[in-house]
């Protein structure tokens, strides 16, 4: 299996979240490198070494667009959030209805441009077609999200958690990505120093010890004793 998941990864640069050419646009939630610390557990840690490349292919997708992002801006997977730090959304690169769920997610934008047109006042019927088709196609980007998440569906995402329609999976910073996200710059940096990469080993270090940071600023909730997603 992660010799699977390490074509996936040299063929299409990350793990897409299905083998259908459809689900291209956006990935499993990053479990690779896991896998492969499990799998050096078992044999060595020469696996490391066979699968470095992978990993660091796996993590450059996720980070893909972080360059250059200004404060309180987002792109593709990445976030910038106000105060500097790099954090992780789901995301799906398209904003067309999924093509396994096709008709709920038409019926679904349908219903959340409808709830939009009730609370709004536009000009020209020409204005108010544009804004509503523009709903849809967010609606049907952040179901994309959701089901990238492997929550598809929870009223984690949702604003109202009694309908789909309100679900806002790209406004959230997850708890959960954002640890898998951690999870890989550290296992990243170990492989890298096992392999005698120490400037990689050190970069990585670095950015797990900010991401950790930056979890614990934003998803740790000191009153509650407990880690929440951040929108």
């Amino acid at each position: 299996m992660v010799k699977n998941f390490d074509y996936l990864i040299q063929r299409f640069g990350h793990i897409p979240n299905g083998n259908r050419t459809y689900y291209l646009s956006r990935s499993q939630p990053p479990f690779f490198c896991l896998m492969v610390e499990l799998l050096a557990g078992i044999k060595g840690s020469t696996v490391y070494k066979d699968f470095l490349i992978s990993m660091e292919a796996e993590y450059a997708y996720w980070m893909q667009g972080a360059e250059g992002l200004k404060p309180g801006t987002a792109r593709n997977r990445v976030v910038r959030m106000s105060g500097g730090e790099l954090m992780n959304r789901y995301w799906d690169d398209s904003d067309q209805p999924r093509q396994e769920s096709y008709r709920q997610d038409v019926e679904t934008g349908q219903e959340a441009a409808d709830e939009l047109a009730m609370r709004i006042k536009v000009a020209s019927p020409e204005n108010l077609k544009a804004i509503l088709d523009q709903k849809k196609a967010d609606t049907y980007r952040e179901l994309r999200a959701g089901a990238c998440s492997g929550w598809d569906f929870s009223c984690r995402w949702f604003t109202d958690t009694a309908k789909l329609s309100t679900t806002e999976t790209t406004q959230m910073i997850p708890v959960d990505l954002n640890c898998l996200l951690y999870t890989m710059e550290t296992i990243i940096a170990r492989a890298a120093k096992i392999t005698g990469k120490v400037k990689t080993a050190s970069a990585f270090q670095q950015r797990a010890a900010r991401r950790k940071a930056a979890i614990l600023k934003y998803c740790w909730i000191e009153e509650q004793q407990f880690f929440v997603d951040y929108r």
